[in-house]
């Protein structure tokens, strides 16, 4: 069995990938991420500048900047167990395959 390719995505590819699951998508980007150098004063922080993977399980994974300090942060979101994204997400792949083909991690 080939292991799918982690990919580079757009908000905009989330979105439509997590359609109604969006906004909770961007409270999670805007509130709920962990920085080492904030969470020692009790901050709850976002990301900012970040990029985003979809992974083999169709789960994200952001790396950017601390919305407070600018710390490196980075967060994992996982979406596989979810039936009607996970099959997004494979439409998805299914249907952008000749955009990533150089874009692949």
């Amino acid at each position: 069995m080939d292991k799918k390719a982690t990919l580079i995505i757009t908000e905009s590819d989330v979105q439509s990938i997590l359609t109604e699951h969006y906004q909770a998508f961007r409270d999670i980007v805007g509130t709920n991420v962990f920085c080492s150098k904030c969470a020692k004063t009790g901050t709850n922080t976002g990301i900012r500048d970040y990029t985003i993977k979809l992974d083999d399980l169709n789960n994200l994974h952001l790396e950017g900047f601390c919305t407070e300090c600018g710390n490196p942060v980075a967060r994992y979101i996982e979406y596989d167990e979810d039936p009607a994204i996970f099959a997004r997400a494979e439409t998805f792949r299914k249907d952008n395959r000749s955009r990533f083909n150089l874009r692949k991690v």
